[in-house]
Order: structure tokens, then sequence, then C-alpha cells
């Protein structure tokens, strides 16, 4: 997966990550493939970014890879919110940093 800028966008492009509107309605949804029509309603809705499979992305995480990468990240992550997790907000501002750790360090593999 990689972010791109939607100037950089071209057709064949696939979407790894669903894209939202400002007020996180989907837009489009992952997996799906861009065309001219799809780049328009990027356009239109004034999306500056989006995340869409590399070329050199070779297999999915299976869920035995996700749970053992959970298991290494969420106990440093929860050290960070232990006095606040309980706050709803910060507990969804948590779970996307935990997201967005797994994706870093699947990544980097």
């Amino acid at each position: 997966m990689k972010a791109i800028t939607l100037d950089k966008v071209e057709t064949g492009m696939k979407l790894a990550q669903d894209v939202l509107t400002s007020k996180g309605q989907v837009l489009l949804k992952s997996g799906l493939e861009l065309d001219a029509y799809y780049i328009g309603i990027l356009n239109k809705y004034n999306i500056d970014v989006i995340v869409v499979s590399s070329e050199d992305e070779q297999r999915e995480m299976s869920p035995e890879e996700k749970s053992a990468l959970l298991m290494q990240i969420r106990p440093v992550k929860k050290m960070i919110f232990q006095k606040c997790i309980d706050d709803p907000m910060m507990y969804e501002m948590y779970e996307a940093i935990i997201q967005n750790a797994l994706w870093e360090k699947w990544n980097e593999k």
C-alpha cells in the first residue's frame, strides 16, 4: 500500500483503503479499480490523498500474522493511553493509532 496525492492517480490503480468524505461517509470502497469516472468523483469531493495497492504487494496479512503483530503493538501503545483510554474519543484515537502501527509494521517486512 502507498498513499498518493490525487494528481498522481492513474486509471487502473486499485484502492487499498476506503475513501471517506469529510463527514466520514464511505465514498469509494477499498478494492475498487479506479477509472476516469471514479477519479472525477475524487476530484468533485476534493479528496487530496488516497491509499492504493502498490505493485510490489505480494499477499494479504493472515489472521495469525495480524494477531501476532497486534500482540507486539497493543501493549506499547496502551501504555501511552493508560490514563485516558476510558474516554470514548481517546479510545477511538488509540484504535486508529493501533491500525496505523499495524500497517507500518506489516509494510516494513
